[in-house]
């Protein structure tokens, strides 16, 4: 199977994520009034939630928030929260394992739980293309 990282392959990932993201929406809401009541503004929620980006990470973090911020205790828990991550990424060896640099890196950054799913399916399917996983992932993001 040839692996490849194409502009169609991310368009094809973000029109595969756009019915996801319906779906995504009541959370982000939540997170968005969690996020209030911890008294952050609308930029430092937008902040937080465009580099955390993972809706279980962001309601612990959110849950620690504290005037002083226990930063420490926030990320290991956020990092322990995420190490699913990367048995995730290894199962997607057979496509990222060609990628490397920005391709392998930002395809990483960008890996949430359901553009997982997506590739997983796609991978099912014969396909083989880094570039769907970035469309989905990046289509979820911006949501």
């Amino acid at each position: 199977m040839r692996v490849g990282f194409t502009a169609a392959g991310a368009r094809r990932g973000c029109r595969a994520a756009l019915a996801l993201t319906i779906g995504l929406m009541p959370f982000g809401l939540v997170v968005g009034m969690a996020a209030d009541a911890k008294g952050l503004s609308l930029l430092e929620t937008l902040v937080m939630s465009g580099l955390v980006f993972a809706g279980t990470a962001q309601l612990v973090a959110l849950e620690l928030w504290a005037d002083p911020a226990p930063v420490l205790a926030a990320t290991l828990a956020v990092l322990v929260i995420n190490l699913r991550m990367a048995p995730m990424g290894a199962a997607l060896a057979p496509v990222l394992d060609r990628l490397s640099g920005l391709r392998l890196w930002g395809s990483l950054a960008v890996l949430v739980d359901n553009a997982f799913a997506l590739m997983v399916a796609e991978m099912r399917a014969g396909r083989r293309d880094a570039g769907f996983l970035v469309g989905a992932s990046l289509t979820m993001w911006a949501n």
